[in-house]
């Protein structure tokens, strides 16, 4: 959390900050398994990956509406560094490749069948995607994109809790 904004590091003024919140809540998921079971999981590492990857999608999105200031004051955070277009393409590679990564893990047999369940999130993140295609098309207003930020929060929720449900479904059932 410290090296996120505080200097000297300040990884998000150096648009590293999605990839550090990322591995962090990545690390928190992998980090509560070990304490809980003593052990380390392919299957909560696997598991884990793609809610990083929609908690990024969060801060992707929220750095849209502060990118004009963030530049004039030399923050030069990822939505700062790669524009509103790459922003755009980033956030759906993103929600994109979490989902996928699920899919990949329940069809590889590495996460339960239960894990489709996380899927629950896949409209709303690209819904959230569509709304900012068409915010960065129009140049909307910045409050336009308030939808989308809803929607990408609303995604990374429900993901977390459909996998939560899933994985206690499978535990109550050994």
């Amino acid at each position: 959390g410290w090296a996120y904004s505080a200097p000297p590091l300040r990884l998000m003024a150096r648009g590293l900050g999605e990839l550090t919140v990322a591995t962090a809540w990545w690390l928190v998921v992998l980090g509560a398994y070990h304490s809980q079971r003593g052990q380390w999981s392919v299957v909560a590492a696997a598991s884990a990956l793609p809610f990083a990857l929609l908690v990024a999608a969060i801060l992707l999105i929220n750095g849209v509406p502060d990118a004009p200031w963030d530049a004039r004051v030399g923050k030069r955070t990822l939505a700062v560094r790669v524009g509103p277009i790459g922003v755009a393409a980033l956030y759906t590679a993103l929600v994109v490749l979490a989902h996928g990564g699920l899919v990949a893990s329940v069809l590889a047999q590495v996460t339960p069948r239960v894990g489709w369940w996380g899927l629950a999130s896949l409209p709303l993140s690209l819904a959230a995607a569509a709304l900012l295609w068409r915010h960065v098309a129009r140049a909307a207003p910045v409050t336009a994109l308030r939808p989308a930020i809803v929607l990408t929060i609303t995604a990374a929720l429900v993901h977390a809790l459909a996998l939560t449900a899933a994985f206690a479904t499978v535990a109550a059932t050994l």
